[in-house]
């Protein structure tokens, strides 16, 4: 199956512990997109955590330095609020060591050359405050492989995204390698679908429908049920003819979720979709909140989770 031969040839990337990362500089493109309140409290550090094995491998075996690139939300230009340096500290924390702070690619050419202790670990501000992240800027894809003697992607939740951190630079470091967890991930991919202990049930969430769309698709002839929650769940609910007011709602997908709903069922694979929801007229200030069946969301209202 195409699916199963794609995870094959994913198995076959090559892994941190593949290389030498001794007295080389070392670039992770991590995934430290983690939940913050209001005030900048991070809600949930998992994201983080699970990025530690790859960091800490590269400084127990001596790495010159290395630098941590992430994107943190949807900035639009430079905006505050999406800065890294609201994690700073617990990254510190977490590593047990003190991480300097870049604010710019040639901060961090800065840093590299004036810190002369071994294993610096060093924190580049939020990636997509640069324009050509997103557009897989060539020119950007060369700044950040200059950065680096090896490269290495630990950020699974991005992977699907052509973007320079993740792709373009690839073109420009001679060893690229997977991160411990980027492994992981992939691994546990391949023992789900090239022989899956059966039933296989597949758990969706996640706002977007477009992003797992070839997903879906590929995987009906390998599962037998799906859940599928988040605010992508607005959109196949829109589908099965559900008013839903307010809601983020991907309209120009409504006809491709509708066409997933019916080849399930031709496959004979079960859809879940949330029976009820719970709904807000502000996503901000969460005053009025209210808890409905899913095709019952009140005038002016939102769907923002399951019920």
């Amino acid at each position: 199956m195409k699916q199963v031969a794609g995870i094959q040839l994913m198995q076959g990337v090559k892994s941190i512990r593949d290389v030498d990362v001794q007295d080389k500089r070392v670039l992770i493109r991590v995934d430290f997109n983690v939940p913050m309140d209001e005030d900048f409290n991070i809600s949930d550090d998992t994201r983080i955590r699970e990025a530690l094995p790859t960091i800490n491998y590269c400084i127990d075996n001596g790495a010159k330095n290395i630098t941590l690139v992430s994107h943190l939300g949807r900035p639009k230009g430079h905006a505050p609020e999406f800065s890294l340096k609201h994690i700073l500290k617990r990254v510190e924390r977490l590593l047990g060591k003190e991480v300097a702070f870049a604010d710019s690619i040639e901060s961090v050419k800065v840093l590299q050359e004036s810190i002369s202790t071994a294993n610096a670990v060093i924190l580049l501000e939020n990636i997509r405050y640069y324009e050509g992240e997103e557009k897989n800027s060539d020119e950007l894809s060369q700044k950040l492989g200059a950065l680096c003697d090896v490269y290495v992607n630990d950020a699974f939740g991005t992977s699907h995204r052509a973007h320079a951190s993740t792709y373009g630079i690839a073109k420009y470091v001679k060893e690229k390698v997977a991160g411990l967890l980027l492994k992981k991930e992939i691994d546990s991919f391949a023992k789900a679908l090239a022989n899956p202990l059966k039933p296989v049930l597949l758990i969706v969430g996640g706002s977007k429908v477009s992003s797992k769309l070839t997903l879906l698709y590929n995987i009906l002839d390998s599962i037998d049920k799906i859940i599928i929650g988040g605010a992508m769940s607005n959109t196949f609910l829109k589908a099965r003819g559900f008013d839903m007011q307010k809601s983020l709602v991907e309209d120009d997908l409504v006809a491709e979720a509708r066409k997933i709903l019916d080849t399930a069922k031709e496959k004979k694979v079960k859809i879940y979709l949330p029976v009820d929801v719970v709904s807000t007229d502000d996503i901000k200030k969460h005053e009025h909140i209210k808890v409905t069946p899913a095709q019952d969301i009140p005038e002016g209202y939102m769907a923002v989770d399951i019920g």
